[in-house]
């Protein structure tokens, strides 16, 4: 269970963001819709512990205040920014191992397994899998980030508009990834400039932001 109480970013205590309240249950996702300017990825990043934030996040029992970005991750929340967030020389490959993380083992035979399932799940990496990141297309390098924060299969990812630059095939393969995850229970919270089409089918809670304002 993911809850908020009052939740609301802040720098030196303030915030021009009206506080939300709001629980999400396993499996749920949330979409966030706003136009530039509006807050929303001031509040996706308040949410990846980036930056400060008043008011409780509650993530299955535990409280995240005060917990940085690499505390929420270890607990099982990790975040896909909005810019291409890859390692230039770094290939995808690569890159996976590094979502894995070390507990698996660095090319271990399970950290090679879980790679190459994401792999074929993701054909638009597959042909590209021994490129360095800076030779991929922004759409590659996109898609190239979202699964690294994918590979170990997080509890709640919170993702700033994953389909920028998507072409079509790659967009069906990352929802395909992301409906089977949402099916073994991972909570996703989407924000979006406009929501994508085949998204809002899967959606269970939908909100708007405009100028810090909250609105359904």
């Amino acid at each position: 269970m993911l809850k908020l109480n009052r939740f609301t970013p802040c720098q030196n205590g303030r915030s021009w963001i009206e506080p939300l309240d709001l629980e999400l249950g396993p499996g749920q996702w949330l979409m966030i819709q706003g136009r530039n300017g509006s807050g929303r990825s001031t509040v996706a990043q308040a949410l990846a512990g980036h930056l400060d934030h008043l008011g409780e996040f509650i993530f299955d029992g535990t409280l995240m205040l005060r917990m940085n970005a690499q505390q929420r991750y270890a607990c099982g929340v990790t975040y896909v920014p909005e810019h291409r967030d890859v390692f230039a020389d770094l290939n995808p490959v690569e890159h996976l191992h590094v979502g894995l993380g070390l507990d698996v083992g660095w090319h271990s035979a399970a950290a090679n397994h879980c790679v190459q399932e994401v792999l074929e799940r993701l054909p638009t990496l597959q042909k590209r899998h021994s490129l360095a990141a800076k030779h991929l297309s922004g759409g590659e390098q996109q898609i190239l980030s979202v699964a690294t924060a994918l590979v170990s299969q997080p509890r709640c990812v919170i993702l700033d508009e994953p389909f920028e630059g998507l072409a079509s095939p790659a967009r069906t393969e990352l929802l395909n990834w992301l409906l089977d995850l949402k099916g073994q229970g991972m909570q996703t919270i989407w924000f979006e400039q406009s929501a994508p089409a085949e998204v809002l089918p899967h959606v269970n809670h939908l909100l708007f932001l405009n100028q810090g304002i909250w609105s359904k």
